[in-house]
């Protein structure tokens, strides 16, 4: 069995490699990671942290929200982006409706 601090620089490790799955809009595959992930975590801190190891493994965690923060702020953006473009395109097909309206009534 891995030490604490080994199963969580690997959580880190697999959450640094969350940057290509958002990069690649794999939403239900980063959905399904971040469950598990949080089931590891969850594994993790329900064991007995030995005090030697206390900064280490808070260093470690903060490094984690600190990656998830960044990587929600960019799922956030990409989904925006998604959403504008949408937007974009509905406002379009609404243009050429009413295009196609006045041509025809001409």
């Amino acid at each position: 069995m891995p030490s604490i601090l080994e199963s969580l620089k690997h959580i880190e490790n697999e959450t640094e490699s969350y940057k290509t799955l958002i990069k690649n809009k794999q939403w239900d595959q980063l959905s399904s990671l971040t469950v598990k992930r949080q089931q590891k975590l969850e594994s993790i801190f329900n064991q007995d942290i030995d005090k030697s190891l206390v900064d280490e493994v808070k260093n470690s965690i903060e490094r984690i929200l600190k990656l998830d923060q960044a990587y929600a702020q960019e799922v956030k953006n990409q989904k925006k982006g998604e959403s504008s473009n949408i937007i974009d395109i509905k406002s379009k097909f609404k243009a050429a409706k009413q295009y196609k309206s006045i041509h025809e009534s001409t």
